[in-house]
């Protein structure tokens, strides 16, 4: 697609909903470590290979991260010839992005169309919602693990989970010892509006 546009000298935009174009697994997050990880930003291509393929950061399989690791110049080499635009979803990713070396001027924060926050009747704020994916990379262990800490403290609250993903069923059985932790699946946007209005956070 990059170089069709490109060959009839298409503008062209893409949405960065990932950190494809600055680290192989995207996320910038390493599997094996279970940890945030910025080693790939700001650093030659040769230093990003290297960086992935120590790290086996991709599933923790040297394969996977290999091909990923071979992938993401030439994506990122072909993205780049044709000049265009990137739209990020947030400041942090803006800010990402130009820090590995996208001119800034071909950088633009999307600014996403919250709903308005409304206030509900008195007395109906009674949980803490998480809603994303459920991945580990997205924090719904951090979610839980702050919820283990705080839970006693808040015993009017229940933690509400919405969302789907690969780490289901281990958030599930970390939740089993914990108390008021409600698995709601995938919500449509008047769903995920109908848990923010009960949320206090």
């Amino acid at each position: 697609v990059f170089q069709a546009a490109y060959r009839n000298g298409l503008p062209s935009v893409m949405t960065a909903h990932e950190y494809k174009l600055v680290c192989a697994n995207q996320v910038l997050y390493d599997d094996r470590a279970q940890s945030v990880c910025t080693a790939c930003i700001g650093v030659s291509a040769p230093r990003k290979f290297l960086a992935a393929t120590s790290r086996r950061c991709i599933k923790g399989s040297l394969g996977g991260t290999l091909l990923g690791a071979v992938e993401a110049p030439i994506g990122t080499w072909l993205w780049a010839r044709t000049q265009g635009a990137v739209l990020a979803p947030s400041a942090f990713m803006a800010g990402v992005l130009t820090s590995d070396g996208l001119p800034p001027g071909r950088v633009e924060t999307l600014e996403l169309p919250w709903p308005e926050v409304r206030e509900p009747a008195v007395g109906t704020r009674d949980s803490v919602l998480y809603f994303g994916r459920v991945e580990k990379e997205k924090g719904v262990f951090v979610a839980l693990e702050a919820w283990a800490r705080t839970m006693e403290r808040l015993p009017e609250l229940t933690l509400r989970i919405a969302g789907t993903g690969g780490a289901i069923d281990e958030a599930r059985e970390i939740a089993t010892g914990l108390s008021r932790v409600e698995f709601l699946g995938y919500l449509d946007p008047a769903g995920v509006t109908r848990e923010l209005d009960r949320s206090v956070m």
